[in-house]
């Protein structure tokens, strides 16, 4: 059995940045740690959290709109942001639960028009110094890790094998778990100060490309830069396309020391 993680206490600071148009049948949103958007926010998103904790828990999504309430969506996300917060439970558990929250997000995928815009979903949880996704439909991850834009789940999106500059990399598929149905995995992994972690919808990805993308990341003062650089791009080639963009960056990690079992006075 791995032996679990120490207590590690994450700084990260996540900016959402996002475009929503009405469309028939769906409607995009964001979760950061159990927040959901507020009524100024119905036609546009920038919103920045800073926070220090042990778990943490961002997701970008469309859900179905037509029949279902608000708790519908709000309340799966709403005990998971609550269970990851808590210093009870483990990262395991939470991609588990992670799991099921993101079908009940965007209920199961069944619309009955297949013209229709169709959900998505997008999500990452952070605790003790690891992270894991989920991504289902067209929702995306990735991590930008010393000027390589990894892949954390897998999806039709095909990345090439090179850093920023072109150069080839190995491991570009290391974050990759697999997929189980509808829903895609990443590893567990541990976070390195200066991480970002980017959660988005195809359209962003499709209309930027991987090499822009890096090197709008590389060009960003901090995740607010990013997210702002990342939508003006895409939103500038596609008008009254809903998109939306939640860059989460590792600002710093302190692990808790165990104190010693003996004194020596």
């Amino acid at each position: 059995m791995a032996k679990a993680p120490a207590p590690t206490t994450t700084r990260l600071m996540t900016t959402v940045n996002a475009r929503y148009y009405p469309v028939e049948g769906v409607a995009d949103a964001y979760c950061l740690d159990g927040r959901f958007p507020g009524k100024r926010e119905l036609r546009a998103v920038n919103n920045t959290v800073d926070r220090e904790g042990r778990g943490f828990l961002v997701s970008v999504f469309a859900h179905p709109s037509d029949i279902r309430r608000p708790e519908a969506w709000q309340e799966p996300l709403k005990r998971l942001a609550g269970q990851v917060g808590s210093d009870r439970g483990d990262i395991d558990t939470d991609i588990n639960d992670l799991a099921e929250a993101a079908l009940d997000v965007t209920g199961g995928l069944k619309l009955s028009d297949e013209t229709a815009r169709e959900p998505y979903f997008a999500g990452v949880i952070v605790r003790d110094g690891e992270m894991a996704a989920v991504t289902v439909g067209d929702g995306l991850a990735f991590i930008y890790r010393q000027e390589v834009l990894y892949p954390l789940t897998g999806s039709s999106k095909k990345l090439d094998p090179t850093d920023l500059y072109g150069e080839v990399v190995e491991g570009i598929q290391d974050f990759i778990a697999g997929e189980a149905g509808a829903i895609r995995y990443s590893n567990i992994a541990q976070v390195e100060k200066g991480d970002l972690i980017i959660l988005c919808n195809g359209e962003l990805f499709d209309v930027i490309g991987q090499k822009e993308i890096m090197r709008l990341l590389a060009d960003s003062e901090d995740q607010l830069d990013a997210a702002g650089l990342l939508l003006t791009a895409a939103a500038s080639q596609m008008p009254g396309t809903p998109i939306q963009v939640a860059v989460s960056k590792i600002e710093d990690l302190s692990t808790a020391e165990q104190a010693p079992k003996f004194s020596l006075g």
